[in-house]
């Protein structure tokens, strides 16, 4: 495959941070604590051992940290079972990579369950050409292994890969995969490291396929 976009899925393809955000926060206020964005930012982009670890370095190892995620989980699903909101040009950024004869791959710190469900929902599971998921790696972002997997199961060059993300970490894990990554900031926004780590940092997806259509590709 001569160009690869890649795709990381929540806060990116779907407004799912601000889901996982509110289940969080109405979860942790059960066992009297307050989980605020200050909290949350620090998990984004990490899969749930990764944010295991985070939760317990800032509350203390003693909080339960399975009995969280099993609540936490059941919330976020059933409510993104009743909504579920596509970020702003991911229909339209689709049909010009069909239209360009681009292969695209989701990489997403999610596990596969979760992750299936909502490319189903989005109507976009025939338009993709894999998925990498948490539970499919060993180390989750900023590790560049899911996007190396990613190019792997396309059959793409690092080098001609672009991954989209919304995360610091998925940012730090496309440099170190030898990939340029096209920024597009949701919860995260962009600051002196990410500016200068990023390909490009556009406002939405709908910007994406402008930055494709001046890039260069080794074919």
């Amino acid at each position: 495959m001569d160009r690869l976009v890649i795709f990381d899925m929540d806060g990116l393809m779907v407004d799912t941070e601000t889901v996982s955000y509110r289940a969080w926060h109405e979860v942790m206020k059960e066992f009297g604590v307050d989980f605020t964005r200050k909290e949350f930012d620090f998990t984004l982009g990490k899969n749930n051992r990764d944010i295991a670890v985070i939760i317990k370095g800032i509350y203390g190892k003693d909080v339960p940290v399975d009995e969280l995620f099993i609540k936490k989980i059941d919330l976020a699903q059933r409510m993104i079972e009743e909504k579920l909101d596509p970020m702003p040009g991911l229909f339209e950024l689709f049909d010009y990579l069909d239209k360009n004869g681009y292969g695209r791959v989701v990489a997403t710190s999610s596990h596969r369950k979760r992750a299936e469900f909502i490319v189903e929902k989005l109507g976009l599971k025939d338009r993709i050409d894999g998925m990498v998921t948490g539970d499919q790696i060993s180390k989750g972002k900023p590790d560049p292994e899911i996007f190396l997997k990613a190019a792997e199961i396309a059959g793409a060059k690092n080098e001609n890969s672009i991954v989209l993300e919304d995360s610091r970490s998925g940012l730090q894990g496309a440099r170190s995969a030898g990939m340029r990554c096209i920024f597009v900031p949701d919860f995260t926004l962009p600051d002196d490291e990410i500016t200068n780590i990023a390909y490009r940092i556009v406002p939405s997806l709908a910007d994406v396929p402008s930055v494709l259509e001046e890039s260069t590709w080794i074919l």
